[in-house]
């Protein structure tokens, strides 16, 4: 399709559900070549540079769609993600703080600036970070990163309640976020 937002589509089904990054970086291409202020489009095309390993490009992609969605926290959060991942963890409080400032209600923000703030040694904020994500979204992967955050504040004992607690859940807890919640 010659469609911007068709082309973002496809390229989306083909970076998470096809796992094929090479399909969905021409259905991006295609879809900046239709529409280049697509933001939509920027952004998943950061994801696909990110999955192959390509940072930089990523960051490019991600603060180009948020200049042209400016009104789209979560594409803060998504830059904050990259920074994070880049070891920039001051860049990405930065990203975050304002994401969270235009739009308190996006818990994956919170998640993101506890794990910054523990990059960077700050574990008690780390902590009260992650207590806010958990009552924004209490599902497992957020309550083992909980566990995780109790543990490195060195909490140990309610870091072991939140083991035990994700252990006997009746939800599923994957095996990378129990591991998550023991490298506390």
């Amino acid at each position: 399709p010659a469609d911007a937002d068709a082309n973002a589509a496809l390229g989306g089904v083909s970076i998470l559900f096809d796992w094929n990054a090479e399909t969905a970086a021409d259905a991006f291409k295609s879809a900046i070549a239709a529409g280049p202020n697509c933001g939509v489009a920027w952004m998943w095309y950061a994801l696909v540079h990110m999955t192959l390993g390509d940072f930089e490009e990523a960051l490019r992609c991600s603060i180009r769609a948020q200049t042209l969605e400016s009104t789209l926290a979560i594409n803060k959060v998504m830059t904050t993600w990259l920074l994070y991942l880049s070891g920039r963890p001051e860049e990405a409080l930065a990203q975050v703080s304002a994401a969270i400032r235009q739009n308190p209600q996006i818990p994956r923000a919170y998640l993101y600036a506890s794990w910054c703030y523990d990059m960077l040694g700050r574990f008690d904020e780390a902590l009260q970070t992650m207590q806010t994500c958990v009552a924004l979204a209490n599902f497992s992967a957020v309550r083992a990163s909980l566990a995780y955050a109790y543990a490195r504040a060195g909490h140990r004992d309610e870091a072991r309640r939140f083991v035990h607690d994700l252990l006997e859940s009746p939800a599923h807890t994957s095996p990378y976020w129990m591991a998550v919640a023991h490298m506390g």
